[in-house]
């Protein structure tokens, strides 16, 4: 979503545009399938998969076996005649095909994501899920309706997206260990918007996951509602004016923008939530402010970021927080949820916080905070070691306290107040029901 520690990672996303056609050995799956060289040994699978397993077992698609045959003795191999190679390849192959039942096997509809991710790759998730999806049809026809969803999709693209000069192909990428439920959520919203499944594309040196569609119509529907084609930051990008003039528009335009390029973090110095834009086009980042605004959410004023060719805006006081994560809902909020709360509860007392520190950094020596359920997992046990209460209730009481303006704050009028806690109220009534708890 725009954050990424490594910046390696930030690197390969900047000129990931003058890349993406270029032969890559190690990341030969960017281009359609029928651009694609003749794979031997993916037939190979396909072979076994169409001869040896019966019909009513052929539930996993062809592509996600990805075959890496290594004989293990190069030497042995030469040796061997050709139909003796063929064997060696179709006993690995049957191995490939029976560990990723073997995975399937272990799933439980009703598990959490967080648990089916140790079984599967996010990328094979996905696809599981998606099976499951009888009444979606693809129709790419480029006929792109304007709508809320349409507007979420198109600021996306603005933020995390990219349609190289060439117009080949329209690709979102995305942090594949610390947003995986974001990354599911795009899935989705670009089967219903785009009416094409996106292909799935997982770089082997990256902690990436790229959603792309090579169809010609899309891409010039996507251009058509305002995509601009090629460097978003020579372009200088903009919000297109179908989405400004529509209030509903707005409002999911903007989350799609603080999902992409937006930071949604904690200061531990003072245990409060700030909310920030940050983009190369100034332009975005006014019509982000200026969104923001028409729908009486203040911002800070635009500035430059110290050491970068990007500017900010965001949110930092309680009340605008609450007012936009309560009228734009982003899904930023709702998967880090936990997470801050967490946070909250081992900064809350400052003894245990260095303890909880010293043991967390071990495992993450940049000492930023993470989003992977992973961090999430560790921070929680470590919470528990040191005497918290980590249940659902006591995480909401922390980013209630966090959220709500108290009684003896007198920075506001009571009736401001009083309106500003009211949208605190809501986003922690919503976290309740999410969270399955009762009052």
């Amino acid at each position: 979503m725009g954050e990424y520690n490594n910046e390696e990672f930030n690197e390969e996303q900047d000129d990931m545009e003058t890349r993406l056609y270029e032969k890559d050995e190690s990341d030969e799956e960017v281009l359609e399938n029928k651009f694609e060289p003749y794979d031997e040994e993916q037939q190979v699978v396909k072979g076994f998969f169409d001869t040896y397993v019966p019909k009513d077992e052929q539930e996993c698609n062809i592509e996600q076996f990805e075959t890496e045959f290594i004989p293990k003795d190069e030497k042995v191999l030469k040796k061997l005649s050709s139909k003796e190679v063929d064997k060696e390849k179709e006993a690995y192959s049957k191995e490939k095909v029976h560990n990723l039942k073997d995975k399937k096997l272990k799933l439980d509809e009703n598990d959490s994501l967080e648990n089916q991710l140790k079984n599967l790759s996010l990328k094979e998730y996905i696809q599981e899920q998606d099976k499951k999806d009888l009444e979606f049809k693809e129709n790419p026809n480029g006929k792109l309706k304007e709508s809320e969803e349409l507007a979420e999709m198109v600021c996306i693209g603005l933020g995390d997206g990219t349609i190289p000069h060439n117009k080949q192909e329209y690709t979102i990428t995305l942090n594949k260990s610390q947003e995986p439920q974001y990354a599911i959520y795009v899935y989705e919203l670009m089967k219903k918007t785009l009416n094409k499944r996106p292909r799935i594309i997982e770089p082997k040196k990256a902690d990436a996951i790229r959603l792309s569609i090579g169809r010609k119509k899309i891409i010039e529907g996507l251009i058509d509602k305002g995509h601009t084609p090629g460097d978003k930051k020579k372009n200088q990008v903009e919000v297109p004016q179908w989405i400004i003039g529509k209030g509903e528009f707005q409002k999911h335009g903007l989350g799609g923008l603080v999902d992409t390029d937006g930071s949604i973090h904690i200061h531990k110095h003072n245990k409060t939530l700030h909310i920030s834009f940050n983009n190369a086009s100034y332009p975005l980042v006014e019509d982000f402010k200026n969104m923001c605004e028409a729908n009486d959410i203040n911002t800070v004023k635009i500035s430059p970021v110290k050491g970068k060719s990007t500017y900010t805006t965001g949110m930092e006081s309680k009340g605008e927080v609450s007012k936009f994560i309560d009228k734009v809902k982003p899904k930023k909020w709702e998967h880090r949820a936990k997470t801050f709360g967490l946070v909250l509860k081992s900064i809350s007392d400052p003894k245990k916080r260095v303890k909880i520190e010293k043991e967390l950094h071990e495992t993450y020596t940049d000492k930023r905070v993470n989003y992977s359920f992973e961090y999430r997992d560790l921070l929680k046990k470590l919470c528990i070691k040191h005497g918290y209460d980590v249940s659902n209730e006591s995480l909401i009481k922390e980013i209630e306290k966090m959220l709500t303006y108290s009684d003896n704050y007198t920075g506001i009028t009571k009736e401001k107040k009083k309106k500003l806690n009211f949208y605190a109220k809501n986003i922690i009534d919503d976290l309740k029901k999410k969270w399955m708890i009762n009052d």
